[in-house]
C-alpha cells in the first residue's frame, strides 16, 4: 500500500481490485484523487522544464499514469460487464473528467518542453530503447494533441475532444440498447427446429433470466449465431439477420430508436476538423502518423490487392455452397441469412463434424488444461488457481503465474 492509498474507498485501497466492495459511488472520488495526484507530478515537471532528467519526467509520469490506469480500467471494466443504470450514469462523468485531463496534458507546453529537453540531451542516444521510444512517442502525442496550435484553436481542439468522447460513449450505448431491445419469445420448441440441444439450452436460459417459460433470443451474438446457423425456419433466420445488421440505425425493426447515424456523421465531421487544424488533409492521414503504413493510398492498395487474390477462391467456395444448398431444395441465389446455415450443413457432410459436435471438446476445463499445459512446456510457467481473489462474476477466475515456484504475475 502506498501513501496515496485510501482503504475507505476500495478503488484506492491498493493491490488487486476488491470487486465485491466496489460501487458506482466510489468511482468519481477515486478517479479525481488519482487525477489530482497526477496533476501534481505534471506541475512539478512544468515548473522547471529545462532542468529535468529522465527519472523526474518519464519515470514519475509512468508511475502516476499506472496509478490512474488501475482505477480507470476497473471503472471501465465494471461499466462494461455490468451495464447497470448506476454504472451507466457515473461512467460518462468519469470519462469526461479523464478526457479533459488528458487533453489539457497534451496541450501543456511546459510539459512538452520538458520532453523536448530530454530529446535534445547529449546522452539521449545512450538511453535504453524503451526510454527513447517513450519520449519520441510522447512528442508525437503532444503534436497530435494540439500543443502547437494558437488560441483560440487550442480551446476549440479541446472542446472537440470532449465532444468526441461523449459521442463515442453514446454510440456504444446505442449499440448495446439496440442489441437488447430486439427479442423473440418462443413457446413451442418446434419454432426452433434445427437448433441443437446446447443452443436450445442457451435460449431457455435467456428466457428464464427474463422470467419467462420456453425460449428467448436477442441480438446478443451467442443467440443470434444460434438462430442464423441452425434454425430451419428461413423466415426466422432472415428476421434475425436483418435486425442484427441494422442495429442502432435508421433501418430495421427498431428503426430510429437507437439511431447512430447522426452520431457517426458528427464524429466524422469533428475528426475532419481536427485533422485540418493540425495540417492534415484527412483524418486517415492523422491516424497514420503513429502507424507503419505510409499513407491511406498504401492501405487501400493493399486491401484491393488482397481482395483480388481472395476473390477467385471465394467465388469457387460460394458456387460449391450454392450447388450443395440447391441439392437440399434451397432457393437460389442464396441470401446472406442462408450462408451460415448451409455452410454448417456442408461442413458436417464433408468432414463429419459440426460446431455443435466440437463444443464438448472445447469445454472450458479442457481448454484451460491444454493452454496451461502448452505454457508450462514452452515457457516453464505454472498457472495456479487462487479462489481467495475477488472477481466481478462467479464464473470469472484468478490464476497466479509461477515459474520455479516463484510468483511472476496474475
Amino acid at each position: 500500500m502506498t501513501s496515496n492509498d485510501n482503504p475507505s474507498n476500495p478503488l484506492l485501497a491498493g493491490g488487486l481490485p476488491r470487486f465485491g466492495a466496489i460501487r458506482p459511488e466510489h468511482a468519481v472520488e477515486a478517479l479525481k484523487q488519482r487525477l489530482d495526484e497526477y496533476q501534481i507530478v505534471i506541475d512539478q515537471i512544468a515548473a522547471e522544464p529545462e532542468s529535468v532528467d529522465y527519472a523526474s519526467v518519464v519515470e514519475a509520469e509512468t508511475l502516476a499514469d499506472n496509478a490512474l490506469a488501475t482505477v480507470w480500467s476497473t471503472i471501465a471494466h465494471l461499466h462494461g460487464v455490468q451495464q447497470s443504470p448506476a454504472w451507466r450514469e457515473v461512467y460518462p462523468a468519469c470519462l469526461e473528467e479523464l478526457t479533459r485531463f488528458h487533453t489539457q496534458r497534451s496541450q501543456n507546453r511546459e510539459l512538452y518542453l520538458a520532453y523536448k529537453t530530454l530529446r535534445g540531451r547529449p546522452d539521449f542516444e545512450q538511453q535504453s530503447p524503451a526510454i527513447k521510444a517513450c519520449i519520441e512517442h510522447e512528442l508525437t502525442e503532444f503534436r497530435l494533441g494540439g500543443v502547437g496550435l494558437p488560441e483560440p484553436d487550442r480551446r476549440r481542439f479541446a472542446e472537440i475532444n470532449l465532444r468526441l468522447s461523449a459521442l463515442g460513449n453514446q454510440f456504444g450505448n446505442h449499440v448495446l440498447d439496440a442489441t437488447e431491445a430486439y427479442k423473440e419469445h418462443f413457446e413451442r420448441v418446434e419454432q426452433l427446429a434445427g437448433l441443437p440441444p446446447q443452443e436450445l439450452e442457451l435460449l431457455a436460459g435467456m428466457a428464464s433470466s427474463a422470467d419467462k417459460s420456453g425460449w428467448m433470443a436477442t441480438l446478443s451474438y451467442p443467440s443470434y449465431k444460434a438462430i442464423v446457423t441452425y434454425a430451419d425456419d428461413r423466415a426466422l433466420r432472415e428476421r434475425f439477420h436483418r435486425a442484427y445488421v441494422t442495429r442502432a440505425s435508421e433501418l430495421g425493426p427498431n428503426a430510429g430508436e437507437f439511431d447512430n447515424t447522426p452520431i457517426v456523421s458528427e464524429m466524422l465531421a469533428l475528426r475532419a476538423t481536427q485533422a485540418g487544424m493540425l495540417g492534415f488533409d484527412s483524418y486517415a492521414r492523422l491516424r497514420l502518423e503513429k502507424r507503419m503504413a505510409e499513407n491511406p493510398e498504401a492501405i487501400e492498395s493493399f486491401l484491393l490487392e488482397l481482395a483480388d487474390l481472395a476473390r477467385p477462391k471465394a467465388r469457387e467456395q460460394l458456387s460449391e455452397l450454392a450447388a450443395f444448398a440447391e441439392s437440399l431444395g434451397a432457393q437460389l441465389p442464396l441470401a446472406p441469412w442462408d450462408l451460415a446455415y448451409y455452410s454448417e450443413k456442408l461442413r458436417e457432410q464433408q468432414l463429419g463434424i459440426s460446431q455443435d459436435k466440437l463444443k464438448p471438446w472445447l469445454e472450458v476445463e479442457n481448454v484451460f488444461s491444454g493452454l496451461f499445459g502448452v505454457a508450462e512446456a514452452l515457457f516453464d510457467l505454472r498457472f495456479v488457481a487462487d479462489e481467495s481473489v475477488e472477481t466481478w462474476h462467479r464464473d470469472a477466475r484468478y490464476y497466479r503465474v509461477e515459474r520455479g515456484g516463484e510468483p511472476m504475475a496474475g
